[in-house]
């Protein structure tokens, strides 16, 4: 059973339909999942339940602990995404009854892109059928190899070696105060854009709550008739946003603030996003925004 609400769970599900029987259960793309609908989709006949923990596609955190206890209480494995929210917000393996955890390099992490990381516990290692799986994707054989610090073939030892070291720089930073400098930063974002008068996209309820790794925002109504031209603006600045995915496209655009990113550069976001928002005559007020997020970041 994959749980769908964005484009990751999206794929999420696509994965699970090239090699099993796969139920979707689907909200519509930044709404929030009702843990009683998912809690009556789960049947005895469901061994895996997949998630997204951080949808960056809407930017909302899905409620992984909640689907974790339904999983558990239904002997489901449970598969979460932690692709962008490892290293930048918390993520609790064994108290959300996590079985599979999947992460890269380049997002929270901020190490070059190009490796991924697996966590497994032993029941998901033992429902796994390495012989009847394609020859790269061998989990056994990955999980052997790792038990000697080794991989199954040639490692890609430069990025092993840049995963060690952006590792190592969040061992200094200390994770509690990084999860707590992402979260302090993603608000900023969050109180700068509304200040301003931007709207937020996505509409979190529940145990559903905003992403404290990337911010999503409704591109006002005239900017949608033309949203090239703001994008455009914003490149012009040197300064990189990304616009929404799948139908979303032309509706939204999206910040992160993953990785090691000063508050001086989330301030530079915000102030570049109120420009190319007057470049195009939209009526915000730039200044309000940049003085609601300052006010967060020096709170």
């Amino acid at each position: 059973m994959a749980l769908v609400n964005g484009k990751f769970g999206r794929r999420f599900a696509r994965i699970a339909e090239r090699h099993a029987q796969c139920r979707r259960v689907s909200v519509p793309w930044g709404e929030s999942f009702d843990l009683e609908a998912v809690a009556a989709a789960i049947t005895e006949e469901t061994a895996l339940v997949t998630m997204v923990h951080n949808e960056t596609s809407t930017g909302l955190v899905n409620p992984v602990s909640g689907v974790g206890r339904l999983a558990d209480e239904a002997d489901a494995l449970f598969a979460v995404d932690g692709v962008t929210s490892i290293g930048g917000d918390v993520f609790c393996i064994d108290d959300w009854n996590v079985d599979v955890a999947v992460t890269d390099a380049q997002k929270a992490l901020a190490a070059p892109p190009g490796i991924s990381a697996l966590y497994v516990t032993e029941a998901a290692a033992a429902a796994a059928d390495g012989e009847a799986a394609p020859f790269y994707e061998d989990l056994d054989w990955h999980l052997r190899k790792a038990g000697d610090d080794q991989t199954p073939f040639t490692s890609a030892v430069p990025l092993f070696r840049a995963m060690a070291a952006a590792l190592e720089a969040i061992e200094r930073e200390g994770l509690p105060g990084r999860i707590r400098r992402h979260r302090r930063q993603a608000a900023a974002f969050r109180e700068g854009f509304t200040a301003m008068g931007l709207e937020l996209f996505p509409e979190p309820a529940g145990a559903t709550v905003y992403s404290n790794t990337v911010t999503a925002v409704s591109l006002p109504g005239p900017v949608r008739a033309e949203p090239t031209a703001f994008f455009d603006a914003v490149e012009e600045r040197n300064v990189s946003v990304s616009g929404g995915q799948g139908h979303l496209g032309g509706d939204i655009f999206r910040v992160s603030n993953m990785g090691g990113l000063g508050d001086e550069q989330i301030l530079r976001g915000v102030r570049t996003v109120g420009a190319a928002m007057e470049d195009v005559s939209a009526a915000v007020d730039p200044a309000a925004g940049v003085a609601a997020a300052r006010a967060v970041l020096e709170g």
